[in-house]
C-alpha cells in the first residue's frame, strides 16, 4: 500500500495475506456446526442449507444524493487481496499477434457516456476512494451502474434518471466513513422474469463486545423499474466454523440461471494469515422475485482446482437455457499457468426445495497465461494490473465466454507487454451431473507498445462477441476501449478507443512501479435484452475529476 493511502480500517491484519505472498496459508477439511445438514461428494466438496434474511426495502429515489461535509480522512483505498503464491513456475510469457489500435468506429459505437466517478464518492461520502470496480445492468430503456460505494441509473443517452446516490444508504448499511466498509458491487436484469439484481459484500461496524460479522448484501427489484423500490437480504458469510474465522467474503461474483442466483466469494480470515479457498452460494431466484421473508441457500465449500483451492471461482451469467450453471477459474497459483477449472451445479432446482444440487468439476488444459506487469502511464506512475485471475463469465448460445490478464509478447514489439487472454468453452453435463468440456476458440487481444488490463466479455445472440477493457501505455493516457469478434471468426478485430483519457492517472495511490495506482479490480459486459447489442463499462481518465482520485468510468453501447 502507497503510504499516503488511508487503508479501510477492518482489515488492518488481513492485508498482510497480501504484503507477505510466501506466508503458509491455513487449508484443511472444512468443519460446520451440527445443527447444519451437510454432504460431500467424491471430489470432497462439503455443502450445507442455510438460508438469507430479508431486512426491508429502499425507494431509491428518496435517498440523499447532496453533498457532505469532507471527512476527517480524505481518501479510502480498497485492499487488494492477492493470490495466495504457495507455487512459483518460471515460464516465459506468451507470445501474441498485435492487432491495430483505432479511434472511433460510428457503425458500431452507439450510445457512449462518462459515468460514475471518484468526484461522486467525495460528495456523497466526503472522501475520494479507489477503485471503482462496475457493476453494469441494462434494461427497459435503463442504464443502472454500482461502483464500489455509489450507485446511479440512467436512461440509454446517459440522462441521469436517480442518484448518485450513497450504496451503505441502498443496501440499509449504516453510512459515513466510520459505517459499514462495503465493497465489489454486481448488478444484473434478468429480462425473462423483469427484476433487477445487485449484490454488495459489506462488513458492519460492531457494536462494543459483540463478535463481528462479513456478509453479502442483495437487492430485488421484480418491478422491472429500477427507479422503484428494491427489497434488501443479508447473506451471513462470517463463517465462524471455517478455519480462522470469522472471516472476509471477499471479491463477491454474481451469476445467475433459471432457478437460482449464485455468489462466489475468496474466503480470507478477517484478523489472521490463512486463506480458505472460493465458497458458492447458490440462492433461489423465485423466492427472491416474491420478496420471501427468509430465502432458502446451500453453501459450498472445500472447493479445489487443479491441485489448489479454489480462487476467484466465477459463475455464469447464463443467457438463455443451460443444462446446468456453469461457472469457470483460472489456476492462479502460480506466475505461469495454462490450465482452467470447470464447475457445473445441476439438479439446480433442488435449492428451492430445500435439498442440494450437484456440484462436479474438471480441468481444461488451455493457451497459456502468466502473472501480468504493471502497465505504464506516460508520467511514470504505472496502473495495476492485479493477477491472472478469471475476470468475466457468460453463457451464450451453448458456450462460455471468459477472459482474464496475461503479460505477453507481441510479435515485433520491444518488450513484453499485457494482453487480454479469452477463451470460449462448450460445456456439457453427463447424467449423473459430472462436467466436461472443450475449448473451442481462444487467443489474446494485444496492441502492440499497448496495455490491455481488465477485460470484460459478453457474446450477443447472432453470435458478435464484445470484449471491453482499459488500454494504456508508455504513450497513451488510460483509455476505454473495446474490440469485437465478428459471428464465424477466430480472432478479434482493431482494438477501438471509445473514450481517450484526458491525462495520467494522478490518484493518491499512485508511486511509480513499486507503487502501481490501484485500477479496476474489474470491468463490466452485458447483453442488452432489448437488442442484440452489448454494453460495456470499463476505467478511464474523464476532463473532469477529483483532486486525489482523477479515476472516472465509461459506459457505452457496441452494435453487434
Amino acid at each position: 500500500m502507497h503510504a499516503r493511502s488511508h487503508v479501510r480500517r477492518f482489515l488492518p491484519l488481513l492485508l498482510l495475506v497480501m504484503l507477505l505472498p510466501g506466508s503458509a496459508f491455513l487449508f484443511g477439511p472444512i468443519s460446520y456446526a451440527a445443527s447444519h445438514a451437510t454432504q460431500s461428494n467424491a471430489n470432497a466438496f462439503s455443502a450445507t442449507r442455510g438460508a438469507v434474511t430479508r431486512v426491508g426495502t429502499v425507494d431509491p429515489r428518496l435517498l440523499p444524493t447532496g453533498k457532505v461535509p469532507q471527512a476527517s480522512q480524505p481518501t479510502r483505498l480498497i485492499p487488494y487481496h492477492g493470490v495466495p503464491k504457495l507455487k512459483q513456475t518460471v515460464g516465459k510469457a506468451p507470445t501474441a499477434l498485435g492487432v491495430p489500435l483505432q479511434k472511433g468506429a460510428p457503425k458500431l459505437l452507439l450510445n457512449n457516456f462518462d459515468a460514475l466517478k471518484s468526484l461522486d464518492d467525495q460528495n456523497l461520502l466526503g472522501y475520494q476512494l479507489e477503485p471503482p470496480d462496475q457493476g453494469l445492468c441494462i434494461g427497459n430503456g435503463y442504464v443502472v451502474e454500482v461502483i464500489n460505494t455509489v450507485g446511479a441509473v440512467y436512461r440509454s443517452d446517459g440522462t441521469a434518471v436517480v442518484g448518485p446516490f450513497n450504496l451503505q444508504n441502498f443496501f440499509q448499511e449504516v453510512p459515513g466513513m466510520n459505517g459499514a466498509s462495503i465493497s465489489d458491487p454486481h448488478c444484473y436484469y434478468d429480462a425473462v422474469t423483469h427484476t433487477w439484481f445487485a449484490t454488495i459484500g459489506s462488513i458492519p461496524p460492531q457494536p462494543p463486545n459483540s463478535p463481528p460479522t462479513t456478509r453479502v448484501d442483495i437487492a430485488v427489484n421484480s418491478s422491472g423499474d429500477p427507479t422503484k423500490p428494491w427489497t434488501v437480504y443479508r447473506l451471513d458469510t462470517t463463517d465462524n466454523a471455517h478455519p480462522g474465522c470469522p472471516c472476509v467474503p471477499d471479491y463477491p461474483l454474481f451469476g445467475i440461471d433459471a432457478f437460482n442466483v449464485y455468489i462466489s466469494t475468496t474466503e480470507f480470515p478477517l484478523f489472521s494469515l490463512g486463506f480458505n479457498g472460493a465458497q458458492i452460494y447458490a440462492i433461489d431466484k423465485i423466492s427472491l422475485e416474491r420478496s420471501t421473508s427468509a430465502v432458502r441457500s446451500v453453501q459450498f465449500s472445500n472447493l479445489s482446482s487443479g491441485g489448489f483451492p479454489a480462487f476467484h471461482l466465477q459463475p455464469a451469467i447464463t443467457n438463455g437455457q443451460a443444462a446446468a450453471e456453469y461457472l469457470m477459474n483460472s489456476v492462479s497459483f502460480d506466475n505461469l499457468d495454462n490450465r482452467l477449472g470447470l464447475w457445473a451445479i445441476t439438479n439446480q432446482q433442488a435449492v428451492g426445495k430445500g435439498g442440494i444440487p450437484t456440484l462436479s468439476t474438471t480441468t481444461l488444459t488451455s493457451e497459456t497465461y502468466i502473472t501480468p506487469s504493471p502497465a505504464p502511464n506516460p508520467n511514470g506512475n504505472y496502473l495495476s494490473p492485479n493477477d491472472d485471475s478469471l475476470l468475466s463469465l457468460q453463457y451464450s448460445n451453448g458456450t462460455l465466454w471468459a477472459g482474464l490478464n496475461t503479460a505477453l509478447f507481441i510479435s515485433g514489439d520491444t518488450a513484453s507487454r499485457d494482453g487480454a487472454a479469452w477463451f470460449a468453452v462448450h460445456p456439457s453435463v453427463s447424467s449423473t451431473g459430472s462436467v466436461s468440456g472443450n475449448i473451442v476458440e481462444q487467443g489474446y487481444v494485444a496492441s502492440q507498445g499497448q496495455y490491455v488490463i481488465y477485460p470484460a466479455i459478453a457474446s450477443s445472440p447472432d453470435g458478435n462477441t464484445v470484449m471491453v477493457f482499459t488500454i494504456t501505455g508508455p504513450t497513451t493516457l488510460p483509455s476505454a476501449a473495446y474490440a469485437v469478434l465478428s459471428s464465424g471468426a477466430s480472432s478479434f478485430g482493431s482494438v477501438t478507443i471509445a473514450a481517450s483519457g484526458a491525462t495520467t492517472d494522478n490518484g493518491f495511490s499512485c508511486g511509480g512501479v513499486l507503487f502501481a495506482c490501484r485500477w479496476g479490480d474489474y470491468s463490466a459486459a452485458v447483453i442488452d435484452p432489448s437488442s442484440t447489442n452489448v454494453w460495456v463499462a470499463t476505467e478511464y481518465i474523464p476532463v473532469v475529476g477529483a483532486s486525489l482520485a482523477n479515476w472516472g468510468t465509461r459506459i457505452f453501447e457496441v452494435g453487434a
